[in-house]
């Protein structure tokens, strides 16, 4: 495995995205 962060927003329900540790917010990409 790696380590990655898991990002969401407030008015999201669950943590549904993640991204590399070297990259932003804007290359989330979706759990599963």
């Amino acid at each position: 495995g790696k380590e990655v962060f898991l990002c969401w927003e407030s008015d999201e329900d669950e943590v549904e995205f993640w991204h590399e540790l070297d990259s932003g917010y804007s290359c989330r990409e979706k759990l599963g």
